[in-house]
């Protein structure tokens, strides 16, 4: 259906009471959102009051929770990786895109003015009765504009301005999200990497102490005090030691690699890691309330964001099912000659009035789709919320269990310590045997092995707690990476 209002040709129609019933119609109406979406509340009802090991003790959660680790070289990584990492630069350039989009939708609410200049020359040739030929060159010129403008009547374009307004900060969460996933990893590669070295050295250090066995071994066999045996059993030692070197230092060149990948380097490139002891950890940090969440992390809040978003779809799919008011004008200049072209002028205004009558329900099914999507986007809002808290209590029972596990390895160390000095006595004086003193020796180089990785494993554990109770650091997040003076 299209209806047009009113066409104005000549200027005289341009008086009076035409200006002032376009200017109540633009002010009347483009204040008016009939379908806006009511204020959402972004809780949901169940999220418990507190943690299963909510402690009002602990520290103050660190912003920089990476620095809480106090190695300058781990500081650096995470920066550099703020500024050279892939995974943040496509992210900021998703974030530019949205933004060129919420601008697009803007650009939506005003009008759209066109301009057009054209010359062109005519010749015309005629012939009289007598035969004579005449021609005749003729110029024109013209000069125009030309603007159109949808009247906003029911709130369309403003509520697609809001929806891409709202995605537009939705990137910004997914780019902030990305900032913690890229720090986090950088931390676990790092603490990976100087245990893997403290363990190579370890495993370097015990064949060395295996290897000295072997030859006691083959001089006691020399002297009938070792079995052939005892000797063979040995060289198994060793060798099973100097076996684990090889997947240790793939290992490490494979934590290379990644570290060099999270600054945006190739691999190959050394990225400096010279540490070789773990940090001390620091006690377990404040972790709020399950309701800080909402905040303080950002793909929850960009689950949110999009949840809002999908709201204001609807209004606007709504809006779409209503009559459309356009007005078009248009001013011109034209003449025969560029001295002349002022003379002669044109003026035209016109509204149209445009809405469905027969679409085969295809805008009842936007409007169908739009309230779809936003309860798939609560479903995903809510996911997103549950599974930060799954996150944080996991983070929290693991650290819990996993310093019991390792006190509980170094008990067992300590008892495997007195019972290889037990084995070594005894097979020294020739009161047991040398298997004995054998399987002692193997488990106390394994538990040494083991608490390095145990203790890695807490470290990542700890990293993983920072991860999952987010933090507002990212909020100051620019290209050029973080501001410290920002957090201030």
């Amino acid at each position: 259906m299209h209806i047009r209002l009113y066409s104005l040709v000549s200027p005289g129609w341009l008086q009076g009471k035409s200006y002032l019933i376009l200017i109540v119609l633009v002010f009347v109406f483009q204040g008016c959102v009939m379908f806006a979406p009511e204020d959402r509340n972004p809780e949901p009802e169940v999220l418990p009051p507190k943690y299963s090991l909510y402690s009002e003790n602990g520290e103050t959660f660190p912003e920089k929770w990476w620095e809480t680790f106090d190695s300058p070289e781990l500081n650096r990584l995470v920066e550099t990786a703020f500024t050279g990492n892939f995974s943040i630069r496509e992210a900021w350039a998703r974030l530019e895109q949205a933004r060129a989009v919420s601008a697009r939708a803007n650009a939506g609410l005003w009008p759209e003015v066109t301009g057009s200049a054209t010359a062109s020359r005519y010749e015309m040739k005629s012939t009289d009765s007598s035969g004579n030929v005449t021609k005749t060159d003729t110029n024109a010129f013209s000069l125009g504009l030309a603007a159109s403008y949808e009247l906003d009547l029911w709130g369309r374009l403003r509520s697609k301005k809001t929806a891409e307004g709202l995605k537009m900060q939705a990137g910004r969460a997914d780019l902030e999200a990305s900032a913690m996933t890229v720090a986090a990893g950088m931390a676990e590669n790092w603490i990976d990497l100087i245990a893997i070295r403290k363990e190579l050295q370890m495993v370097t250090g015990q064949v060395a102490i295996n290897t000295t066995m072997l030859k006691l071994q083959e001089l006691r066999f020399e002297k009938s005090l070792a079995t052939a045996l005892d000797v063979l059993q040995q060289m198994e030692v060793v060798e099973r030691s100097k076996a684990r070197i090889p997947p240790l230092e793939a290992e490490e060149s494979v934590l290379l690699h990644s570290l060099s990948l999270l600054m945006g380097r190739p691999p190959g490139t050394d990225p400096g890691i010279l540490q070789q002891t773990l940090p001390v950890l620091d006690p377990v940090p404040a972790t709020g309330i399950p309701a800080d969440l909402l905040a303080m992390r950002p793909d929850v809040r960009a689950a949110g964001l999009r949840l809002k978003a999908a709201d204001w779809e609807i209004a606007a799919a709504k809006a779409n099912r209503l009559p459309a008011l356009t007005l078009t004008g248009s001013a011109a200049y034209s003449g025969d000659a560029m001295d002349t072209l002022f003379d002669n002028w044109i003026r035209n205004l016109a509204a149209g009035l445009t809405g469905p009558v027969f679409d085969a329900g295809g805008r009842r099914a936007d409007v169908q789709r739009a309230k779809a999507v936003v309860q798939e986007r609560l479903a995903g809002y809510e996911n997103t919320v549950f599974t930060a808290l799954k996150e944080v209590e996991d983070s929290l029972i693991r650290e819990q269990k996993q310093i019991v596990h390792i006190r509980a390895l170094e008990k067992q160390l300590q008892a495997a310590g007195r019972a290889l000095g037990e084995a070594r006595i005894r097979y020294i004086k020739g009161l047991g045997d040398f298997l004995p003193f054998l399987l002692e020796q193997i488990s106390e180089q394994e538990l040494q092995r083991e608490i390095i990785r145990q203790r890695a494993t807490l470290f990542k554990y700890r990293i993983s707690l920072y991860r999952a109770l987010g933090g507002s650091w990212t909020r100051v997040l620019t290209p050029e990476g973080v501001n410290k003076n920002d957090l201030m």
